[in-house]
């Protein structure tokens, strides 16, 4: 059933986690992925969270009616430090129940990194199944670029605990592929899918609300559902990614407009 609708917080970025909260309440959702992107967007930094630290998020989240159902943990994979993060984000999800963890493989560019990456994944895999925590790659290039790069690396690792993290948005961006003819051979293996749009194809930042791009998420939603998708469906409405701090209000614009549509097409599909 696709009705998980989530949101990250990583679209609040440069504004507190409470505000991030606040506004993905206000529109009317009650599922939340939390950031906690080293650099990026670090709305939840678990090296630093000891249980009080996480009964007081765990508070915030009931304040606003929210359930956690991911936790956006974008780490370098082919670093042995990327995979000690990956394993505190995984530490913060299992303290959570949050069974999924969303990530890259970082900078798996070269044939050594690219051994690097597989080399550390399997260590990872083996800690995120010790806490009963899928690990999520997201579509992000390199090794995960396209449907079939996602196959084609998640059978080399060969592990039940790493699954995919479909965007849609990120396929046009990184490979100017189609993600609606893209997803179908990926699709029986996500464990999350990231709403979100794009304008201006491959190697443009441009996300604007969900259905002023160009995705088609009438034949995406047709086809998750086809393959019986029960994953979380989290709103990424990023706007214009080259900015590292967005206004909160014109985000909860977004936010309200991509749901308000999502939910009409949904009627639909």
């Amino acid at each position: 059933m696709l009705n998980r609708l989530a949101s990250t917080t990583n679209g609040y970025k440069g504004s507190s986690l409470e505000r991030a909260l606040q506004g993905i309440a206000s529109v009317g959702l009650k599922y939340v992925e939390l950031a906690a992107i080293p650099g990026h967007c670090e709305h939840v930094t678990p090296e630093k969270m000891g249980k009080a630290e996480v009964a007081g998020l765990r508070r915030m989240l009931a304040v606003y009616g929210l359930e956690a159902v991911s936790i956006s943990g974008h780490v370098d994979l082919t670093s042995v430090s990327g995979v000690e993060a990956l394993k505190r984000r995984i530490d913060l999800a299992s303290e959570l129940e949050v069974t999924i963890v969303n990530t890259g493989t970082g900078e798996a560019e070269t044939h050594e990194k690219k051994e690097d990456f597989f080399r550390n994944i399997s260590d990872a895999a083996e800690y995120a199944g010790s806490r009963c925590v899928t690990i999520a790659l997201e579509t992000h290039g390199g090794l995960t670029g396209t449907g079939p790069d996602c196959l084609a690396t998640m059978e080399r690792i060969g592990s039940e605990w790493v699954r995919i993290n479909y965007d849609p948005a990120n396929v046009i961006y990184y490979r100017g592929v189609s993600p609606e003819e893209d997803i179908k051979v990926i699709a029986p293996h996500l464990a999350h899918f990231h709403i979100k749009d794009q304008i201006g194809g491959q190697g443009v930042p441009m996300f604007p609300p969900v259905g002023q791009g160009i995705v088609d998420f009438r034949a995406i939603f047709t086809q998750l559902k086809k393959v019986g998708y029960n994953g979380p469906l989290s709103f990424e409405v990023e706007l214009d990614y080259s900015k590292f701090v967005t206004d909160p209000d014109e985000e909860d614009k977004a936010l309200q407009i991509s749901l308000d549509y999502v939910r009409r097409l949904m009627d639909s599909v």
